[in-house]
């Protein structure tokens, strides 16, 4: 299982769902998890990587691999440790490290994504929103910005009315994608809350 597809918030089904950009399309510059998810591993591992940064401050593959280095033990912390888990700090490192990343190659969707998930995790919801934007003004046929995009709009920001016209854009860019129901379904009911919104 890739970072992405672990859900952290109130929707947890419909984030497991779409929190999947490493699973499709161009694979990014990926690490693996060290074995069984060791929090000391991954210690060590941003320690080499870090050292090697401190060699070369400008190379891409290096600041991606941090970026999914913190992101992957921001995680395994929750795993391990439950409501008890303070992923906060490294994750604020990975999206450090993403954004230096972007800097220097800002077409790189995917890492876009990360940060923006990494956004939407730590509560920076218009972050988030504007990073996923920026995302599909790069890669407008991106699925997984475009439907992360609507979950944050809804989860985030409570913005109802513009989760469901994201999701009418991604029908429109991605007209296979109204074959997912759980979106589909999910979708509704943000059509039903604002039904029920007082005028």
């Amino acid at each position: 299982m890739t970072r992405q597809t672990r859900g952290l918030t109130a929707l947890v089904s419909l984030i497991a769902l779409v929190f999947t950009i490493t699973a499709c399309g161009d694979k990014k510059q990926e690490t693996s998890a060290p074995a069984g998810g060791d929090i000391q591993n991954y210690g060590q591992k941003a320690e080499v990587l870090e050292a090697a940064l401190r060699e070369d401050p400008n190379n891409v593959g290096t600041l991606v691999q941090l970026g999914n280095t913190y992101y992957d033990w921001g995680q395994s912390e929750i795993e391990s440790k439950g409501e008890m888990a303070q992923p906060v700090p490294k994750w604020s490192k990975a999206v450090g490290y993403y954004n230096q990343a972007l800097v220097i190659n800002p077409n790189d969707v995917n890492v876009r994504v990360d940060m923006a998930n990494l956004m939407h995790f730590m509560g920076r919801g218009d972050e988030a929103i504007a990073e996923y934007r920026k995302a599909i003004s790069i890669d407008p046929k991106h699925p997984q910005a475009r439907t992360n995009l609507i979950v944050t709009l809804a989860d985030a920001k409570q913005d109802y009315k513009g989760a469901v016209e994201a999701y009418e854009d991604l029908i429109k860019a991605i007209p296979e994608a109204g074959n997912d129901l759980a979106l589909k379904a999910e979708v509704q009911k943000y059509r039903d809350a604002m039904k029920g919104a007082p005028k």
